[in-house]
């Protein structure tokens, strides 16, 4: 049986401001230096990168780094 992930924060202002400025996830990938799995799961809440990464995703959506530190956690 799969295991079925549960999002830990809402991050659906990223996907806003990705899709708003016309990028794939695979475009803001490569700009932060990962991998598209892993820019995935940090879009969908499943994973939290670190500062350098986080500044570096928010550079290239055009979004101030204080979103992450204002994100809403998800509750069970």
């Amino acid at each position: 049986m799969k295991k079925q992930h549960t999002p830990i924060k809402d991050r659906t202002w990223m996907e806003a401001a990705r899709r708003a400025k016309g990028f794939t996830q695979a475009e803001v990938a490569q700009a932060a230096g990962v991998s598209t799995p892993y820019y995935n799961r940090v879009e969908n809440g499943l994973d939290t990168p670190g500062i350098v990464i986080g500044l570096l995703i928010c550079k290239k959506i055009e979004q101030p780094p204080e979103r992450f530190l204002t994100e809403r956690t998800i509750k069970d």
